[in-house]
């Protein structure tokens, strides 16, 4: 039996083409649809990173103040990171915390709004019409759902995440406690779709949701007939952090005069003030204690509280006094960080640095402890 020839001819050369188009045709759809999801989502990372950034030094400076004003400082804080200039005055943005969903709703022709400006320089001159910039309520009543949250930070919580009502298991809600939390959040505002404890007056604030600037207009993301619509409500985006007061275990070198900064006295927690051979910065540093002195004539600064062990004095944390002829205006200089005093520690003998480090957890688990205390971040939830 013979080999069966096909024809080739312009009929077979033709279809071949016509294959090759759509393939090519599919092709184009697939990368568009890629190339919009990238740059969306690019949009959206970009928002919450800076959103994050915003939060972390909010809670920072909560924590160092627990009352109206640290609330304040926060949120002053959290609104200049959105603030190019730094000028609450001027309001020409040009990020802040991403596009609002305003640069994408329609208008009476159907056309998005940055595609029905005149040009890209009336757009770019009203920029700030469609930034978001955050200024976060300042929760005077501390409830748990508010953008500036005070209360006790529970490290060993067998979870660490927020519930849709923002209760937390690692985190409640106090005006005596001595952790931060600091919010911001984009939700969607459509009633029926919006949590109802995301915009509450005084208590918390929220932006619409992150909007689809490439993929608004695409034609194959289906619009929601009930319910959440991705492109009229946008991406959520939150972002959430938490500081808590620990005792300071190094002291920096500064000197100047704006700073608190280590003096050459020591205390026995519970008994008198002495003269030290020196100025200790660091958890576990050795030390010779001299001379009782009058706790009036003690500096203001950085004064090491002291442990006798085994015939040697060590330092087993910090408290911060304040002369009496002084007044409480200048800032910290100290770390809570363990990490900063660990080369001092790692120096000890095993037993030592066990012993040091009892006394530390047992002086700052104190109720009314003595030791000096500095924020420290301890989540950064987003």
């Amino acid at each position: 039996m013979g080999a069966r020839c096909f024809p080739v001819g312009p009929r077979n050369a033709k279809s071949r083409r016509g294959q090759t188009l759509i393939l090519l045709v599919l092709f184009l759809l697939v990368l568009v649809g890629l190339l919009t999801l990238t740059l969306d989502y690019g949009f959206v990372l970009l928002s919450r990173r800076t959103m994050q950034s915003a939060v972390n030094t909010g809670a920072l400076e909560g924590a160092r103040d627990i009352d109206q004003r640290g609330r304040m400082e926060a949120r002053e804080v959290i609104r200049n990171v959105f603030d190019d200039d730094l000028d609450p005055t001027d309001n020409l943005s040009t990020l802040g915390a991403g596009p609002e969903q305003t640069l994408v709703q329609r208008d009476g022709n159907d056309r998005p709004r940055f595609a029905a400006r005149a040009d890209a320089s009336s757009l770019f001159a009203d920029r700030h019409e469609y930034v978001y910039r955050p200024v976060p309520e300042l929760n005077p009543d501390n409830e748990i759902h508010g953008d500036l949250v005070s209360g006790d930070y529970q490290e060993n919580a067998n979870s660490h995440a927020e519930m849709r009502n923002y209760q937390r298991v690692d985190f409640n809600a106090s005006i005596q406690g001595q952790a931060f939390l600091a919010r911001i959040r984009r939700t969607p505002q459509r009633v029926g779709v919006a949590t109802p404890l995301d915009r509450i007056e005084g208590v918390s604030s929220s932006g619409n949701g992150s909007p689809l600037l490439v993929g608004h207009l695409l034609p194959f993301i289906p619009n929601s007939t009930a319910g959440f619509d991705l492109r009229r409500d946008g991406v959520t985006v939150r972002a959430t952090a938490i500081s808590d007061s620990r005792p300071i275990v190094y002291v920096g070198t500064g000197v100047d005069d704006a700073l608190y900064s280590a003096t050459s006295y020591g205390v026995y927690p519970d008994a008198d003030f002495h003269v030290l051979d020196s100025a200790p910065r660091r958890l576990g540093e050795i030390v010779s204690a001299g001379a009782v002195v009058d706790e009036r004539d003690v500096p203001t600064g950085y004064v090491a509280a002291l442990l006798t062990y085994e015939q040697n004095d060590y330092v087993v944390g910090f408290m911060l006094n304040i002369n009496a002829s002084d007044t409480d205006s200048r800032k910290p200089n100290a770390s809570p960080r363990l990490h900063d005093a660990m080369q001092t520690l790692n120096e000890l003998p095993p037993k030592v640095r066990d012993a040091v480090l009892a006394r530390h957890r047992e002086l700052a688990q104190e109720e009314n402890s003595v030791l000096a205390r500095s924020p420290v971040l301890v989540r950064a939830i987003r």
